[in-house]
């Protein structure tokens, strides 16, 4: 029997085969969602949850199972996740140095996309992809992670996204912070990256000069942003990002109790030139406007006790 979350079929816990009686109805085609009111027989490796909540919570899925096996199951998830994330990065990579069209028409000349329809929304989704696996590597350190990891940084900067770049850098950075004496694996981790992005930046020029001829600009890439940062006006910087934070600070002071409402931040913006502005691009003002100091505070509390407890773990565990 598989595990199933919020009606999605999750192959989990194969190992978890227990007789018992039940009731349940189809879903769909091969899966089923039953209700158990009573055991015949349960597996070796099921045990009673120690939380007293676990039936009524449902926060933790696997707490019925013995630890040993909850890891086995998690390692799966993650090679799962990185299974997906290689072939997202393949598929990026064939959309950026190929000529396929039916692989093209998911991408635009210039940007990667993998199947994420936007190259943000790529960027971000291989910021999770390569910090998951950098930090594999500095707990097991198998060469296999490291091809895997400069795959995902060939990716993340073919996207086009320099979001994601910088933040990524700065991750690994504080990285060395955090854990001093993994200092070694992670500068190797940044040359890596340094070295992965150089490569992907020539050989991207390179690919679209033949492609598309020399007269051939593009109306956006890493580089160019980069370079041109301390040219361009302060009202341009990030395609309008620093205008946009800078108009949503006086709507702090107008919602700051409760905010505007969820998804009303295009109503409570003021006009830019003729067109919506739907977020502020920057988490802690979108919840400022649209819930309120208040909710932000409490954001900010949460964050600090949760990066608390992961930056002790990790301190112990790499000891």
């Amino acid at each position: 029997m598989n595990l199933v979350y919020e009606n999605k079929k999750i192959k989990l816990i194969e190992c978890v085969t227990f007789f018992s009686r039940f009731k349940g109805f189809m879903l769909k085609k091969n899966i089923n969602e039953a209700k158990v009111y009573s055991y015949i027989d349960v597996s070796n490796d099921r045990i009673i949850s120690k939380c007293p909540y676990y039936d009524l919570c449902g926060g933790c899925d696997t707490s019925y199972i013995r630890y040993d096996k909850t890891l086995e199951y998690k390692k799966n998830i993650v090679k799962l996740f990185l299974m997906i994330g290689v072939f997202q990065s393949i598929y990026a990579i064939l959309q950026s140095y190929t000529d396929f069209s039916f692989i093209r028409r998911h991408s635009i000349d210039y940007m990667a996309m993998g199947l994420c329809s936007n190259p943000n929304f790529f960027g971000s989704y291989m910021v999770m992809q390569l910090l998951l696996i950098g930090y594999i590597y500095i707990y097991d350190s198998k060469k296999k992670y490291l091809f895997i990891y400069l795959l995902f940084a060939i990716s993340l900067y073919i996207a086009e996204s320099t979001g994601p770049v910088i933040s990524v850098i700065l991750v690994i950075i504080f990285s060395m912070f955090v854990i001093p004496k993994k200092i070694k694996k992670i500068l190797k981790l940044i040359i890596i990256l340094l070295l992965s992005f150089a490569l992907s930046e020539l050989s991207l020029k390179y690919v679209q000069t033949n492609n598309y001829g020399k007269e051939f600009i593009p109306s956006y890439d890493i580089s160019s942003e980069v370079s041109t940062i301390f040219k361009t006006p302060i009202k341009q910087i990030g395609n309008g990002r620093l205008t946009i934070w800078k108009n949503s600070i006086p709507l702090i002071k107008k919602y700051w109790l409760i905010g505007c409402g969820l998804d009303n931040f295009r109503d409570a913006y003021p006009n830019f030139g003729g067109v919506k502005i739907d977020k502020a691009h920057n988490v802690y003002l979108q919840i400022s406007v649209t819930n309120g100091v208040p909710a932000l505070i409490f954001f900010l509390i949460l964050l600090f006790m949760r990066h608390r407890r992961r930056c002790r773990r990790f301190r112990c565990y790499c000891r």
